[in-house]
């Protein structure tokens, strides 16, 4: 009945019923259901972080509405994670809602740790009201075995890899080897840059990437030069691929100005300037200015800090960095938002130091100085706010969860697929599976891609 009314959630069967109503179909719907007195219903159940990683916790959000006429106090919601072929169900700790009045939902959040990739599903439900069939909602999740980092270094000192742009970057990644803590970077020179795969990593990092390979393309009406590397990588990050760039000493402003930037149409958020630095021996440094961090998820170390009382930025120095130009930023394509400033050095000009964009349907961060101690002792910062933020951007930029894998009753799920799989055979399992059989399904083109329904 909730579901017919005006403002409902029953958007799929309200719009059956409205083309029934075009075709000259009288619908009346005739309610003989008894009055329940208590009747609580899981509206909805999601992935709060953008991806499941194995044996590492990630979060799940459930939102529980009260749709009976009196208030339901200590409400509990049960969650539980199956995974595995048999697809037993590991029980967790049960939240509790002390109060939801009559048409309220409030959300609780769980705490959820797959022991190994794979398919998995997540169930949250409340029990002991009168209508029990909405008592429990179920997510689909594909739960990777690890995040990948592709860190391409501008900047490799083959005698001491601990001077190498990145060798603190990804130590922060994977300090213990072995992509213990669901972090693989694998480290390249920038000089291989050409034989990169992006399509193969979740994440690139460009630290002080002087530019990218050149080619010439003479069959042009005047032969012309290309960057077809940059081109892939923005394809990459417009599919859903996130890129995090470090500047530094090696960066090449009319690449970083020209096509990287390309009037606001790049990846680069913004234009910068020659890099700006205290002379050698100065005991005065750059800092980060505390009043203009932003919440948000890459600064959260900072932000979280700040409302202890406690101000972490004191305890990093900047002797060098690239100052960002915000008045030439260019208009930002079809597809991109704006540049969001995450935090400043501090001084009278106020240059950006972290700054966020959204490409397409991935994500950009930029710092304007070195992953290494080259142009600051951040690296060094003994509370760790370098090794939490290089995390959270990871975590902020990385490929999201593959999108419709659960759909509620009535909703279609539809699958992309790469013009190479297209004629793959498609079977699909339903939950009722092997009880029930294989379904196939046919694969669409949709220009150079294709979809499964």
């Amino acid at each position: 009945r909730l579901d017919l009314l005006p403002g409902g959630k029953g958007g799929t069967l309200q719009k059956q019923f409205e083309t029934l109503r075009k075709h000259q179909v009288d619908v009346r719907v005739l309610d003989y259901g008894r009055p329940a007195s208590r009747n609580l219903t899981i509206t909805s159940i999601e992935l709060v972080d953008r991806f499941a990683v194995a044996k590492a916790p990630f979060r799940v959000a459930a939102t529980v509405r009260n749709n009976g006429p009196g208030n339901a106090e200590n409400v509990e919601v049960a969650f539980e994670v199956r995974q595995g072929a048999r697809k037993q169900a590991a029980h967790l700790p049960v939240q509790v809602i002390d109060l939801l009045e009559p048409g309220q939902a409030k959300r609780v959040v769980a705490e959820v740790t797959c022991p190994s990739a794979g398919s998995a599903v997540v169930s949250a439900a409340v029990g002991g009201d009168d209508l029990p069939p909405d008592n429990q909602a179920d997510l689909a999740l594909a739960v990777r075995n690890v995040v990948t980092v592709l860190v391409v270094d501008g900047n490799v000192n083959l005698t001491d890899p601990t001077e190498n742009e990145s060798f603190f970057f990804a130590l922060s990644l994977d300090p213990l080897g072995g992509a213990s803590y669901g972090v693989r970077p694998e480290v390249i020179s920038s000089d291989n840059l050409g034989g990169a795969v992006f399509e193969d990593y979740d994440v690139v990092a460009l630290l002080d990437v002087p530019d990218f390979p050149i080619h010439v393309d003479a069959a042009a009406t005047q032969p012309k030069v290309v960057h077809p590397r940059l081109k892939m990588l923005e394809d990459y990050v417009r599919g859903g691929g996130g890129l995090i760039i470090f500047t530094g000493p090696r960066i090449n402003l009319d690449f970083y100005n020209g096509p990287f930037h390309d009037g606001g149409r790049g990846l680069s958020p913004l234009r910068v300037k020659p890099h700006l630095g205290r002379r050698v021996g100065s005991r005065k440094f750059f800092r980060l200015a505390p009043g203009s961090i932003a919440s948000h998820p890459v600064t959260q170390v900072f932000t979280t800090s700040a409302a202890e009382g406690v101000d972490v930025t004191s305890l990093v120095r900047f002797s060098t960095f690239t100052p960002a130009d915000e008045v030439a930023t260019g208009v930002p394509e079809a597809g991109t938002r704006g540049v969001q400033i995450l935090a400043r050095f501090a001084g009278p000009d106020s240059f950006p130091a972290l700054v966020a964009r959204r490409y397409g349907k991935g994500n950009v961060v930029m710092v304007y100085t070195t992953a290494s101690k080259r142009w600051n002792d951040w690296p060094a910062d003994e509370v760790g706010t370098y090794a939490k933020v290089v995390n959270d951007m990871v975590q902020h930029v990385a490929r999201p969860q593959p999108e419709a894998l659960t759909a509620r009753v009535g909703e279609t799920i539809v699958h992309a697929l790469d013009e190479d799989l297209l004629d793959a055979k498609v079977m699909l399992k339903t939950p009722r599976y092997p009880a029930d059989d294989l379904v196939s399904l046919v694969a669409t083109r949709e220009g150079s891609r294709g979809r499964i329904t």
